[in-house]
């Protein structure tokens, strides 16, 4: 996990001069283990990331046009598992949310722009079963 993120902070880092809407893909061949990330770029910023091991999508990351994140997505078997997180344009988290199988399962906690939980709602097969203030 520590790989993914030092490898977007680096490309996040060496893409600043890339023109208005450019793909780049860069492959990576490492213990026979392919992989393929995907860089989308708006006006020399990138504005997500999407990382593949063997043509499934593992990992994706977006970002705001002001340069901040957006969201953070993990994947097993090509479908959203684990914790995602969003942020606000500020860069500040906004929620945090629990994925099964691709659906929510599990806590969505929601925070302030101040950075204080608001909310949480708890999911089970997708469907909202209780919130708590």
């Amino acid at each position: 996990m520590l790989f993914k993120y030092s490898l977007l902070v680096l490309i996040f880092a060496f893409c600043t001069s890339t023109t208005k809407g450019q793909i780049d893909t860069i492959n990576i061949d490492s213990s026979n283990k392919i992989r393929k990330e995907y860089i989308y770029y708006l006006n020399g910023l990138p504005r997500s990331v999407q990382i593949f091991r063997r043509d499934t999508i593992i990992f994706q990351m977006g970002w705001y046009a002001n340069g901040f994140p957006n969201y953070i997505y993990n994947y097993c078997d090509g479908t959203i598992c684990g914790v995602s997180k969003h942020f606000y344009e500020t860069g500040q988290l906004k929620y945090t949310a629990e994925y099964k199988n691709g659906v929510l399962n599990g806590k969505r906690i929601w925070y302030s722009q101040n950075q204080r939980r608001q909310s949480i709602q708890y999911y089970k097969n997708g469907q909202e079963i209780k919130k708590t203030p």
